[in-house]
């Protein structure tokens, strides 16, 4: 690794936009627990926070009142537990061009985006590695995110804190489906939505018609708040993906090791297989649960369900079907454009992560834990 690359490992962090009120907010929760060798990146976090207000304040000075005006439309949001393949459907339905999306660069530095990208673009894109560590997918400052990583900035209400703070991610866990939440979190947590919904309106480039492109959104986070978000967007769509939980297990305990290297805290293994089986409990019950609740509101037309299975194996009929079950448009038209998407990735040498199996204890671990994942989709061949 190059002295650049060790350093910006050293300094790097998932909420690097943070503003000085949510960032304090932050570390007060925590009781300013970082651990020393990980002080550099919190002392880079500090650093930025004011930038991120200047930010802040200009671009409302700015765009404030047209922000105010903006009309929403109600999204196609995919979800579904993390390594499940939410990325994979999330980038190719976003290759089409039908749809406005967060761009990394937009998620990491929510608050000032639309007044200072190209600056932010100059200073940092240059920063981003070319793939992602946990998979070795497409990386960048342009490339469409996920836009999980700008609610935690702009509320300071995600579960995605409890990857920096690992050692409090029992606390954090809660940020899954919106519960047992302090007085006003809830309610800082939808004007997040809100306003970064309306940023991305904003700026994006107009339709065929010259009206804004419809929203496309992705965060796994999302599978657990299907019902929250139907409170804010009443007609949103949801595209869900699943996989096998043992594959998934698997995937996921990757990740959170990996992202270890963006975290302000150190903990063993044995807390990370714990913080993947019970982040999936909280996840998944909240998504069966909006499932049942919401009942006959995600009919034909605003829900739809895929495996990752048939995603890799049979793409193109695979989006045709997504296409006919939300309506979106003539499918012969963008097949063109998913091709050139599927063999670029092709081009690039992109393969799945292959993980050793699981012990016998641990898959009677994850049977136990994930039961009603096991029910529902355990029964499909592991791709």
């Amino acid at each position: 690794m190059t002295l650049r690359g060790n350093l910006a490992e050293r300094v790097a962090t998932l909420v690097p936009g943070m503003t000085p009120l949510t960032w304090l907010r932050m570390l007060g929760e925590n009781r300013g627990r970082i651990d020393l060798r990980n002080l550099p990146r919190g002392l880079m976090t500090s650093a930025l926070t004011l930038p991120n207000l200047v930010q802040a304040l200009t671009e409302r000075a700015v765009y404030g009142r047209a922000l105010r005006r903006v009309r929403v439309g109600d999204p196609l949001i995919v979800v579904g537990h993390f390594r499940s393949g939410t990325t994979l459907l999330y980038r190719l339905l976003a290759a089409t061009g039908r749809f406005a999306f967060p761009t990394t660069l937009q998620t990491i530095f929510p608050h000032g985006f639309l007044l200072w990208e190209p600056v932010l673009s100059r200073v940092f894109g240059q920063a981003f590695p070319e793939t992602r560590p946990v998979d070795m997918a497409e990386s960048g400052a342009d490339v469409p995110e996920e836009d999980e990583y700008a609610l935690a900035t702009l509320s300071g209400i995600s579960p995605y804190l409890g990857w920096c703070w690992p050692r409090r991610a029992e606390h954090y866990r809660r940020h899954f489906a919106l519960r047992d939440l302090e007085p006003g979190e809830l309610e800082r947590w939808r004007r997040a939505v809100d306003l970064f919904a309306r940023k991305l309106t904003l700026g994006s480039r107009a339709g065929p018609r010259g009206n804004p492109r419809p929203l496309l959104l992705k965060s796994p986070p999302h599978t657990a708040r299907m019902a929250r978000l139907r409170e804010i967007f009443p007609t949103a769509r949801f595209l869900h993906i699943h996989r096998h939980p043992v594959e998934v297990f698997a995937s996921t305990r990757w990740l959170l090791r990996v992202s270890r290297r963006l975290a302000f805290q150190e903990v063993g293994e044995g807390e990370i297989d714990e913080q993947v089986l019970a982040d999936g409990e909280a996840l998944f019950d909240a998504f069966f649960e909006d499932r049942q609740r919401l009942g006959s509101d995600l009919g034909p037309g605003s829900f739809c369900e895929v495996s990752f299975r048939e995603l890799i194996r049979d793409p193109l009929p695979t989006l045709a079907r997504i296409y006919a079950a939300f309506d979106l448009g003539d499918f012969t038209a963008d097949r063109p454009l998913f091709e050139t998407f599927l063999a670029a990735e092709r081009r690039r040498g992109f393969r799945m992560n292959r993980y050793p199996p699981l012990t016998a204890e641990e898959h009677r671990r994850l049977e136990a834990r994930w039961g009603r994942c096991f029910a529902a989709w355990g029964g499909a061949t592991i791709v």
